[in-house]
């Protein structure tokens, strides 16, 4: 892999595109995390690989979280409920007031998706930030007194789909509960692949996202004879040959698959509470040891 013939300008060009989006809480992080960051590589040519990776983030803060949900609850959920008739076709100022007051709650509940042994509890995060426009108590399983028809998931993100296959659809009880109620999975981002595994396991869940990514959003995407990202000169696979000798060099005990983020995703995603675990180990890896110094970069779904 080759630095740019013009390295020096296009560095200062992604530092000064970096700085303004923390300045302006694009991204939620500060701007001195991320060259504290960058100052961990010792090669010209790994800096440049990580500015790559970092000009290719897709990041959502807690106020883009709250918008999505307000516009895929008032838009997408909304119609869905009254075309089956679940409940009556009311106007979005009504609606709106339902979610608000809890008045629903008879025909629907909202469950934060949690995973065994998660403990970033990625759907809960995302559940208290809808209490200003839901009525989360009420409409939570464990303030629900009712028996509803309607179970509407809470989640950041739909990666493989293998954790919420084996992992949270067991403990959910969700074979039965899809069987006499209406299941609708709300993801705040879903991948395609994830998608497809859930409903060739669960065709009758409805997966409502409120934005999707596809393999082409993966860092590594293509051929390894394709141009990696809008680098004119340097290949897929000459970027993962630098990619896997970064490992080699500072994290070596660490699974190469692992290294890729779970089942080799490399999704590079990014919320304000924290990284999910299909984003490369790159991007939230803390160093425990005290003989080597490592500025992490982003938390680890905080």
């Amino acid at each position: 892999m080759k630095l740019p013939d013009n390295w020096t300008q296009f560095k200062k060009n992604m530092l000064e595109k970096i700085k303004m989006y923390c300045n302006s809480n694009i991204w939620p992080f500060p701007y001195s995390d991320v060259t504290a960051w960058l100052k961990n590589f010792d090669e010209p040519i790994e800096e440049y690989l990580a500015l790559q990776i970092l000009d290719s983030l897709i990041v959502r803060t807690s106020e883009t979280t709250k918008a999505s949900y307000s516009s895929l609850f008032n838009s997408k959920l909304r119609q869905t409920l009254i075309e089956e008739g679940l409940i009556s076709n009311m106007p979005i100022a009504e609606w709106k007031m339902h979610l608000k007051k809890g008045s629903l709650s008879r025909i629907i509940q909202f469950s934060p998706v949690r995973k065994p042994n998660d403990e970033g509890e990625s759907g809960s995060t995302i559940f208290r930030m809808l209490s200003e426009d839901l009525h989360t108590d009420r409409y939570s399983s464990l303030g629900n007194r009712h028996d509803p028809r309607v179970i509407v998931l809470i989640d950041d993100i739909i990666g493989s789909g293998t954790q919420f296959v084996t992992g949270f659809s067991e403990s959910f009880d969700l074979a039965n509960k899809i069987e006499t109620k209406k299941i609708i999975y709300c993801p705040l981002i879903a991948f395609e692949e994830g998608i497809e595994n859930i409903k060739s396991k669960f065709p009758d869940i409805c997966i409502m996202p409120a934005e999707y990514i596809y393999k082409s959003d993966s860092i590594f995407y293509g051929n390894d004879n394709d141009l990696f990202r809008n680098d004119k000169k340097n290949t897929v696979g000459e970027a993962k040959i630098v990619f896997n000798s970064m490992r080699e060099k500072y994290w070596p005990s660490i699974d190469i698959n692992d290294w890729y983020g779970h089942e080799s995703a490399c999704l590079p995603v990014v919320f304000e509470w924290g990284c999910p675990n299909q984003a490369p180990r790159l991007l939230w890896w803390q160093s425990l040891n005290n003989d080597f110094t490592w500025h992490q970069l982003f938390s680890r779904r905080s």
